[in-house]
């Protein structure tokens, strides 16, 4: 059993006819059942470094009171310490979206690198990558990058990845060609620094090998 305290008026819903009560808890300080026509959700509130904050910790029917309670006690434990529990799930949110973005492997970045590159978006002077030249890095990336790399998570890419790949293609004997590979790596790990995916590109100071003059 458990009791509860409403507030001394029922505040509208912005935009709403629909009322709202918030129900404050008696045993978890801070912790309400905000209560409208459309839903029964928790909230807690609680105070930062003076500022008071309110932060919403999800629907009735999918938590429990003894949950609620709890990690509403956790939040006002951590804003204590300065630790503000909506700046911690804006965070957690952005960096979920931009893992979205990124994708689990390097090949999940290629693809949304083609998609964007075909736009311009991202890329260094704004301008879509010619068709030609598109098609001429999916050849790349099918054939040599993503063979090797494709399964790799993008962050744990490092400049002896690229090394390797590009030095066995020299190996061979096709200088000309692993020039073209690094420059398509320095390309999507360019475009993911400028749309803030990646924060350091394991390309950056590697240089492609000098060209022989193309025989006339």
């Amino acid at each position: 059993a458990f009791s509860w305290r409403t507030r001394p008026a029922m505040s509208r819903c912005a935009g709403g006819g629909g009322g709202r009560i918030d129900y404050w808890d008696q045993k978890a300080t801070g912790l309400a059942l905000r209560v409208t026509g459309k839903a029964r959700t928790y909230c807690v509130w609680y105070r930062v470094n003076g500022a008071a904050r309110r932060l919403t910790l999800g629907p009735a029917d999918e938590i429990s009171l003894a949950d609620a309670r709890a990690r509403a006690s956790a939040i006002r434990d951590q804003a204590r310490v300065s630790v503000d529990a909506v700046v911690v799930k804006r965070t957690a949110a952005a960096q979920a979206q931009k893992a979205k973005l990124v994708g689990e492997t390097f090949s999940d970045l290629t693809a949304r690198y083609l998609e964007s590159a075909a736009r311009g978006d991202g890329m260094k002077r704004g301008e879509a990558l010619a068709p030609r030249t598109l098609d001429e890095y999916r050849r790349v990336l099918k054939a040599d990058v993503l063979p090797a790399l494709g399964a790799i998570a993008p962050g744990e890419i490092t400049k002896a990845h690229v090394r390797a790949l590009v030095d066995s293609i020299r190996a061979e004997g096709h200088a000309v060609h692993a020039n073209r590979v690094l420059a398509v790596l320095k390309s999507i790990f360019s475009w993911a620094l400028r749309k803030d995916l990646m924060a350091t590109a394991p390309c950056a100071g590697l240089a492609a090998t000098r060209e022989p003059p193309r025989e006339r």
